[in-house]
This record gives structure tokens, C-alpha cells and sequence, in this order.
């Protein structure tokens, strides 16, 4: 099945504990919720499935950099941690990866019920794939 490319700004998961002007400006709307106010203390159904979910997605930008996880300092977060991800609709930062595997990060709605609806996880990644996000991708933060 041919992967659909529908990216829009108000499917980017982002917190405002983190500033991402350097993608999308003043074309991103402000996050309204930080991470510390979305951490559930409650296992979050479908965790498990979404974890996978975000892991799976394509990576567009590369930033393998670390940081500190502001929650607990003595951590540092690895990896692409402020690297962008998509499935082709839905858009999501490497932090949101680790902060949803780390600590119930509870994701919006409307991306969970998307993955209970997506074959995503049954698709190989292609390199072909990864090229034609990649110019999307471009074209879209480009806007």
C-alpha cells in the first residue's frame, strides 16, 4: 500500500517546554500544554502500541545531539532528540519519543486514534520512501 503524505500544522506534536521556530517559525502555533502537565500518573492504554508507533516513524531531520531531561537532570536524553519524524501525516520530535517511552507522556487523541486506524506499522521502510517524505517534508515546512 502506497503511504499518503498529508502534512498539516495542526498534526505536529510538540510541548511548549521546547521552541521549534527553526522548522516552521511563526507558522507552528504555540504548544499549550508542556510536557510536565501531560505526564500521566495512570498507564495510558494503547502506550505500548504507540511507543512502537513513534519508533517506526521515518526520520526527516538528523540531530543526533543530547540533552538533559528537565524532569529528572541526572538523565540525558540521546539520540535525535530534536530530530523530526513523520508516518507521512502525523509530524513528532525525537523528545516525544523519549518522553512518551520514559513517562506516560499522554499524546493528543487524534493521533492515537490514528494509529489504531494505521497499517503503518505493516509497511517496510524503503529507501525510496525516505526520499519522498524527505521532499515533502521540504516543501511543506518550506511552505
Amino acid at each position: 500500500m502506497k503511504l499518503k503524505v498529508e502534512f498539516s500544522l495542526d498534526r505536529i506534536i510538540h510541548f511548549s517546554d521546547f521552541k521549534e521556530p527553526y522548522y516552521f517559525g511563526d507558522r507552528l502555533p504555540l504548544a499549550k500544554q508542556s510536557i510536565s502537565e501531560s505526564i500521566s500518573d495512570e498507564e495510558i492504554s494503547e502506550r505500548r502500541l504507540c511507543n512502537e508507533y513513534l519508533r517506526h516513524g521515518y526520520s526527516l531531520t538528523g540531530d543526533r545531539s543530547q540533552a538533559r531531561d528537565f524532569l529528572r537532570p541526572e538523565r540525558k536524553m540521546f539520540g535525535n532528540v530534536f530530530g523530526i519524524y513523520t508516518d507521512g501525516v502525523w509530524i513528532w520530535y525525537g523528545y516525544v519519543i523519549y518522553f512518551h517511552c520514559k513517562y506516560n507522556l499522554i499524546l493528543p487523541e487524534a493521533f492515537t486514534s490514528h494509529v489504531l486506524s494505521s497499517d503503518f506499522l505493516d509497511q517496510q521502510h524503503s529507501d525510496q520512501t525516505s526520499q519522498m517524505l524527505s521532499n515533502e517534508f521540504r516543501k511543506f515546512y518550506l511552505g
